[in-house]
């Protein structure tokens, strides 16, 4: 289907307009999924088919059986709304760059491996995608700097997949510090887990139904394990406990948790000037040292579960999923009034994209909010693995006077993949 073709959908019937290869504000959003673990099927894949204003066109994956699952389920769907129940016309493919490619694709959500995130979605926006990408968004800090300068380059409606931006209780927490409930603000603790370590994981024999070198893509090529890339449906894989692939619990849960920390401190651009790891090896208590004063500690056991803790002269804020709590109670005890800091209200991550999309204007997790906690991130797995101080210059996106820690900003993409 080209521009100007039109399209039916049981009793619907939608036109694609010549205009750059957007949707008209009142056509369906075409979609395009690349990556369809867990974490896609059940929620996001499921989230845009229950958004009338979508039509999921096609969807692709690395396994011959998710391909097929995906296909399946987005088809029984569209076939609740035919008089015959039966509806097929939602294209699976191995390789994403068969959706790239697609004229009558609007958007593209990524749902893959961190070390696929960069190169997916430049593709993606170099076509004229606007794009929805899973936290964290880069593998590396050179990858968030290329991927924030492309999306300003095309005008792309980027969502970062931190959907805590769209949960009331972190809304709240960082209104409150914002508008200095607790005073002026300390100290700022995030408990999440640790960085990643190497991958030596023996090989394994290669199932038959998947394309392993599409799922190792940019990364250096090394033998299957299933402990990377399970087989079987609702096993979340381990791919992130290794660098290689990811970034750890750091990178992990702490593109969540960093990610309302540097909200609440209005960092969404910026961020530390300084790293400084423990002395003792460990992989806890590292902290980042901002221009204004305030330290963000790693600290894995500074609250129960996982979430963040804002101290300031005045009090603290505890935010975890769907709840906020302070001390004293008094805190929170008020909505914020109009003299206050009221920050980008969203209740729906994925309709908040929908609707920028129609609307063109930034979502609630804009490519700099995610390239810049991507970076805290990395800076904290950094840190941990040179074991020193280091001096951050967040405006040049590199470290001051350290050859050796610079070098660990970028990796090297295995041929044919580059930036």
């Amino acid at each position: 289907m080209g521009v100007g073709a039109t399209v039916g959908f049981g009793n619907l019937v939608w036109v694609r307009e010549a205009q750059g290869g957007k949707a008209a504000a009142n056509e369906r959003i075409t979609l395009g999924l690349i990556g369809m673990g867990t974490r896609v099927q059940n929620q996001l894949l499921r989230g845009f088919l229950e958004h009338p204003d979508t039509q999921v066109v096609s969807v692709s994956d690395v396994w011959d059986h998710r391909v097929a699952d995906s296909v399946r389920q987005a088809e029984e769907f569209y076939g609740q709304a035919k008089r015959s129940g039966d509806f097929h016309g939602v294209a699976g493919v191995k390789d994403f760059r068969e959706i790239v490619s697609r004229a009558d694709i609007d958007a593209v959500v990524i749902g893959t491996p961190d070390h696929w995130h960069a190169v997916q979605a430049l593709m993606a926006i170099r076509a004229g995608k606007d794009v929805y990408c899973e936290k964290p968004l880069t593998r590396t800090v050179e990858e968030a700097r290329v991927l924030v300068a492309a999306v300003r380059e095309h005008k792309t409606i980027f969502q970062t997949g931190s959907q805590q931006r769209s949960d009331e209780s972190f809304r709240f927490a960082a209104e409150l510090v914002r508008s200095g409930r607790i005073g002026t603000l300390q100290d700022v603790s995030v408990q999440v887990g640790g960085p990643p370590d190497r991958c030596l994981l023996p090989g394994q024999a290669m199932p038959a139904s998947l394309d392993w070198e599409m799922w190792l893509g940019p990364a250096a090529w090394r033998p299957y394990h299933e402990e990377l890339c399970p087989q079987k449906d609702g096993t979340f894989p381990n791919w992130r406990g290794y660098e290689e692939f990811g970034g750890g619990g750091v990178a992990d849960m702490g593109a969540h948790h960093f990610d309302i920390a540097q909200w609440a401190m209005d960092m969404d651009r910026s961020g530390p000037i300084e790293v400084v790891p423990p002395e003792d090896g460990s992989h806890s208590g590292l902290y980042l040292r901002y221009a204004s004063g305030v330290c963000v500690h790693h600290l894995p056991d500074c609250i129960p579960g996982t979430g963040l803790r804002f101290d300031g002269t005045e009090g603290s804020i505890t935010a975890v999923r769907w709840k906020c709590e302070t001390d004293p109670v008094e805190i929170g005890g008020r909505p914020i009034g109009p003299e206050e800091v009221t920050l980008y209200k969203s209740d729906d991550h994925m309709g908040n994209w929908l609707e920028c999309i129609r609307s063109r204007k930034d979502p609630v997790a804009p490519v700099e909010a995610g390239a810049h906690t991507a970076v805290v991130c990395h800076l904290v797995n950094i840190g941990y693995k040179l074991g020193r101080a280091l001096k951050w210059d967040p405006s040049e996106w590199a470290f001051v006077g350290d050859a050796e820690a610079n070098g660990l900003l970028k990796r090297t993409l295995r041929s044919p993949w580059t930036l």
